[in-house]
C-alpha cells in the first residue's frame, strides 16, 4: 500500500494533519485525519510502497516497543486512512 498523492501532511505545532492536497478550506470532518507525530512517522513511510508488516517493523524500531502493539496500532491507524481514501492499495 502506498499512501494517496492526492492527500498531504500539515502541521500546527505538534499537531499534524492530512488532507486533500486541492483542498485546505471548508473540510468536513470525513475529509482529513488528524494525527499525532506516530502518524505522521507512519505516513511519511507511505510514501512508498509498503505492506502492513513492514509499517508495524518500522513504527516498532523506531519507537522500541513490543511488535504486537505496533502491529495494532499500525493496523488502526491504516482504517482510519482508508476511510478518507488517503492510501490505495
Amino acid at each position: 500500500m502506498r499512501a494517496n498523492n492526492t492527500f498531504t501532511l500539515r502541521n500546527i505545532g505538534d499537531i499534524y494533519f492530512i488532507l486533500p492536497a486541492d483542498r485546505t478550506a471548508f473540510l468536513s470532518t470525513d475529509q482529513m485525519l488528524t494525527i499525532n507525530e506516530t502518524g505522521a512517522y507512519l505516513w511519511n513511510c507511505l510514501q512508498k510502497n509498503v505492506t502492513l508488516e513492514e509499517l508495524a517493523s518500522a513504527l516498532q524500531n523506531y519507537y522500541q516497543i513490543d511488535y504486537e502493539m505496533a502491529y495494532e496500532d499500525t493496523k488502526g491507524f491504516l482504517v482510519s486512512l482508508q476511510k478518507i481514501h488517503a492510501i490505495s492499495e
